[in-house]
């Protein structure tokens, strides 16, 4: 886990703040060891944020949802928010093998043709195996793709002719964040909140003891 805490340019005692809020996260009999590291480079807003990583999304949901309710009931923060809670359409494309095959497109010949209807290279590389290959796309939020609209994308067969995609296709649509990062194998998102008094030091030390007392009593 990672607070990550970012002050303004005139933060009184700038150079000693970051040890004190170090020496302050020491004192939790917690696994692991707190460390500082500068990633400042400029003037900013005040705000905190807590890096979340798990090895799946799922793994990490209910977590950032807790978090999110402790730093919320931190005075001082405003706000406060997820890369979770903002999500955008993806849809999963299920072929069925046989009737790609009929119609004489193959795995790689579908990605290549959904490539060139598509405003950006949205598809993940797919496998030939002889069973249903899942070929994922992602709706971009400033577009108005729509179900319908993937459904009725034009492929051109190698014999010649066209075929609509949701005629060799179905459509399966979820959601996905906006933000989500992979970290040395883990998945990672960010709470963040802005504080709203001049206080960051103190805001960031009440939202690392009420982590950190939480992580605690779940261990």
């Amino acid at each position: 886990m990672a607070i990550m805490v970012e002050y303004d340019n005139d933060t009184p005692n700038f150079d000693v703040e970051a040890d004190k809020v170090i020496k302050h996260a020491d004192g939790f009999k917690h696994p692991g060891e707190w460390k500082n590291q500068d990633l400042g480079t400029g003037a900013g807003n005040k705000s905190v944020e807590v890096t979340v990583k798990g090895p799946s999304m799922d793994a990490i949901k209910s977590t950032v949802k807790d978090i999110e309710q402790k730093m919320k009931q931190v005075k001082g923060l405003a706000n406060v928010k997820s890369d979770l809670s903002q999500t955008y359409d993806q849809y999963e494309i299920k072929v069925d093998q046989n009737k790609a095959a009929e119609n004489g497109i193959s795995a790689s010949q579908l990605a290549m043709h959904l490539n060139e209807n598509l405003p950006e290279k949205t598809v993940t590389t797919v496998k030939e195996n002889g069973k249903t290959v899942d070929v994922k796309v992602k709706q971009n939020k400033q577009t108005d793709w729509s179900e319908d609209k993937l459904n009725n994308i034009t492929l051109k067969k190698p014999t010649g002719g066209t075929i609509k995609l949701g005629d060799i296709a179905t459509l399966v649509k979820t959601t996905t964040p906006s933000k989500l990062t992979q970290e040395q194998g883990d998945y990672a998102t960010t709470v963040s909140a802005k504080v709203t008094n001049k206080d960051v030091g103190g805001t960031t030390r009440q939202v690392m003891s009420k982590i950190i007392i939480w992580t605690n009593r779940i261990m």
